[in-house]
């Protein structure tokens, strides 16, 4: 298998009240938005870096300032507070308003789990979380001694008292325990509008039971139908549907009797089942009622290395709790699953270096969500074309320059003109004709030494000996949907090129171990109608991050040859080739356009 998102005085306050837009913008990026107007994230840290150098600085000056300074030698404004000064100078360099998220569940004395991981976890993936607890628990690394239950008119008034002041953008609910409680949550559920994502835990890791037996129907019936996402791992799954679930086929069954049960979404965690040696796979799907955005899949594996820890407490609340704050920061489902499975595994790891704090088996860590290609999960609708074999070819030489162009004379003037690479896109061409088209492309590019890449048709570029083929995320999803059609894309020698637009896209190029992956629109473009947003320089520099290094990123669209959207930035962001398209065909003198950027490139 290949290694490898109305009014603030009412508790139901929409997520839209919650204050200042997320952090995670249109564009995707978690990093887009980090900072104060147009400022980078590079940028952006730097400068809250010199705003806390400054601040020391001003304070030390001020505190020796005497008598002049005010009372107490120091720099007083009208507040008494010298850092107040610092923050009405330098407020332009203040990181922005986090979103705000709430955690419904019992608080882990041994700061393992529940509301203690699930803070942690908030602040990680940038949030400021409030929480409802409702319960203590008597706990160690060893094991729970005693549980005890908020009272119920101390959650509703928790709750109340939040929505009042702390609108949530979105909520998590964990450890509820029992049938009251359950009723409690689910009526300030009824009328919130935000997301909610569902964590049922019914027994601790180390096997103590946190769920009443009569709690069960009412967690179902009363609080089931407000989550957008549910989350139980194998065996919180089997005890909802009274059976053992051994293989894949019987998850991907069991998904939809569990979804039948009023969830819009499911993610069964894998933690507990061996979907193949050495691999912790969790499976993703979404009913009929969840909203899909920009074509997003409604089954998905997420599929990375175990790793090889007994220090995994508090996984399923951070799992859960990563996914909720993602998508506070504005994340689709799909996407913050994704970076919620790359979140725990990036901790998993951490774990396995640092160890336990008891005798028992410790806390998964809270190691940030500056994610690398060792956290990030592959993912595909079936497990078994996870499965399927070997890597496509790495190419031979840096990509550099890849014009895309509409058809055979423009290949023909651009491999005259000196292009190594080309992608011809065809549009609006009967089967005939594209495959005319495509042996005279073929040829062309044979004369002069020219790498022909045909994009969508995988077997037409095979037909015309092409050197490789670039996939949309349509034409991919429709070959892996399709047993034979992949292993027939797999055993020929092409070399492939996926397109990616966000984080899930990304997971199911990497299941796909291509030759590259392309990441676009980074500016705006006409040259084809999409449904995202520019994605921004600052999310090349994190695909960079996230694509493993022996696989080259190619930037596309509105990339200039010069300036803020030149070639210089998105290559000095982590991007090797840089694919043109207007830029070039549409340039005064196309072959000196496309000499430009091939310098630029090199």
């Amino acid at each position: 298998m290949p290694r490898s998102a109305s009014s603030s005085s009412s508790p139901s306050s929409p997520a839209a009240a919650a204050g200042e837009p997320p952090v995670m913008t249109s564009s995707g990026s978690l990093l887009a938005r980090n900072c104060v107007g147009s400022e980078s994230e590079e940028s952006s840290r730097s400068s809250w870096k010199q705003l806390r150098a400054d601040s020391w600085m001003l304070t030390a000056r001020a505190s020796t300032a005497g008598p002049a300074g005010g009372p107490n030698g120091r720099a007083d404004d009208e507040s008494g507070s010298p850092l107040a000064s610092i923050v009405l100078l330098r407020k332009d360099f203040l990181p922005p308003k986090k979103p705000v998220v709430w955690s419904i569940a019992g608080s882990d004395s041994g700061g393992g789990a529940g509301l203690q991981a699930d803070l942690l976890t908030f602040h990680d993936v940038g949030c400021h979380g409030c929480t409802v607890p409702t319960a203590l628990t008597a706990q160690n690394s060893v094991g729970v001694t005693q549980v005890e239950f908020s009272s119920d008119a101390m959650i509703a008034e928790t709750l109340s008292c939040l929505g009042a002041d702390l609108p949530a953008a979105a909520v998590k609910t964990g450890m509820l325990g029992r049938a009251s409680v359950m009723t409690t949550v689910a009526q300030f559920l009824e009328g919130y509008e935000g997301r909610v994502v569902c964590d049922p835990v019914m027994v601790s890791t180390s096997g103590s039971r946190l769920l009443e037996e009569d709690a069960v129907d009412a967690m179902v019936n009363r609080v089931f139908p407000h989550v957008d996402l549910l989350t139980p791992n194998l065996h919180e799954a089997e005890a909802l549907l009274g059976r053992e679930l051994r293989t894949p086929a019987d998850i991907e069954a069991a998904a939809d009797e569990l979804l039948a049960m009023g969830p819009k979404a499911l993610l069964i965690k894998g933690g507990h089942f061996d979907a193949e040696a050495g691999v912790a796979a969790d499976f993703y799907r979404a009913s009929d009622r969840h909203a899909t955005v920009a074509g997003e899949v409604q089954q998905l594996w997420l599929s990375s290395p175990k790793v090889d820890t007994t220090h995994t407490h508090g996984t399923g609340c951070t799992l859960s709790a990563a996914i909720c704050g993602f998508l506070a920061r504005g994340a689709s489902l799909l996407d913050a699953v994704t970076l919620g499975k790359a979140y725990v595994t990036r901790g998993l790891r951490a774990s396995a270096e640092i160890g336990g704090f008891g005798a028992g088996p410790g806390p998964v860590q809270h190691a940030g969500a500056d994610f690398d290609c060792d956290d990030f999960p592959c993912a595909a609708p079936r497990l078994e074309a996870l499965r399927a074999g070997r890597s496509f070819p790495r190419l031979g030489a840096p990509i550099g320059a890849l014009p895309v162009v509409p058809d055979a004379a423009w290949v023909k003037r651009l491999a005259a003109a000196g292009a190594a690479d080309i992608q011809l896109r065809m549009k609006g061409l009967t089967s005939e004709d594209a495959s005319s088209e495509a042996k005279a492309a073929a040829a062309a590019c044979a004369a002069e030494g020219c790498n022909l890449w045909i994009n969508d048709d995988w077997r037409l570029a095979a037909e015309v000996g092409a050197f490789g083929v670039h996939l949309g995320q349509e034409d991919l999803a429709e070959i892996l949907a399709d047993a034979e059609e992949l292993a027939a894309l797999r055993a020929s020698p092409l070399r492939l090129g996926l397109s990616t637009h966000c984080h899930s896209e990304l997971a199911v190029a990497l299941g796909m171990q291509p030759s590259y992956v392309s990441l676009g629109p980074v500016f705006g473009t006409n040259s084809k109608t999409i449904a995202f947003d520019a994605r921004s320089a600052d999310m090349v520099s994190e695909w960079r991050r996230l694509v493993p290094q022996d696989t080259p990123l190619v930037a596309i669209g509105g990339i200039t040859l010069t300036g803020d959207t030149g070639v210089e930035e998105v290559r000095r962001r982590g991007a090797e080739g840089v694919a043109v398209i207007s830029a070039v065909t549409a340039a005064a003198d196309p072959e000196q356009a496309l000499r430009d950027f091939a310098e630029a490139c090199a």
